[in-house]
């Protein structure tokens, strides 16, 4: 078996065991009922796990808490903005939701939110009416073995993030589905 093989084959079985320990529970076909929270605030975010050229998105990190108002079931999502598309994009699988209605709760959160590809992205986290509560410009560059992030603080009015966001219903997925939109694999076995 050639080498390039061989290294194919390791990575896909290790993909696969820990895509198995990390899989969502089974949902109804149909969305998850949730509503975005109307006040959040960002604490912090930061480059996720370096995940290797094979894989579409590199994954974010960060911590948010609730602040009053607070709804039942709500929740903030990320949004993702490249300098040469007019609109930002906010999947459904980049939906988080809060346990619980206590003003003051804490989530940490993992995404799929950055491409696999040099460039710089804006990130933002949203809540209420798809408002942007906190923004990051990352700067992605290719790496030795992995694409490797930088994150900077960015004032949610730059020309970078300042655009309208498009989304997509969240269905409780944790991450990209397997084969759905941009290939043949899961891009988040991390994300959580």
């Amino acid at each position: 078996m050639a080498t390039n093989a061989r290294r194919w084959a390791a990575t896909a079985s290790i993909t696969g065991i820990l895509l198995a320990g990390s899989a969502a529970p089974a949902r109804a076909a149909g969305p998850v009922n949730w509503t975005m929270a109307p006040c959040v605030t960002v604490e912090a975010m930061q480059p996720g796990v370096m995940l290797e050229f094979n894989w579409l998105y590199n994954t974010v990190e960060g911590t948010v808490s609730q602040c009053g108002p607070v709804v039942e079931a709500g929740g903030f999502r990320v949004a993702t903005y490249s300098p040469n598309e007019a609109t930002g994009y906010a999947p459904g699988y980049n939906v988080r939701l809060f346990a619980s209605t206590a003003v003051g709760e804490v989530s940490h959160f993992g995404m799929a939110a950055l491409p696999t590809e040099e460039g710089e992205f804006g990130l933002c986290v949203l809540a209420g009416d798809n408002e942007r509560v906190g923004c990051y410009r990352a700067v992605v560059t290719e790496g030795e073995s992995t694409y490797e992030d930088v994150l900077y603080p960015l004032p949610t009015d730059d020309p970078l993030v300042d655009k309208d966001v498009v989304t997509s219903p969240y269905t409780g997925a944790r991450g990209p589905a397997l084969g759905v939109g941009n290939g043949p694999r899961p891009a988040c076995g991390t994300c959580f």
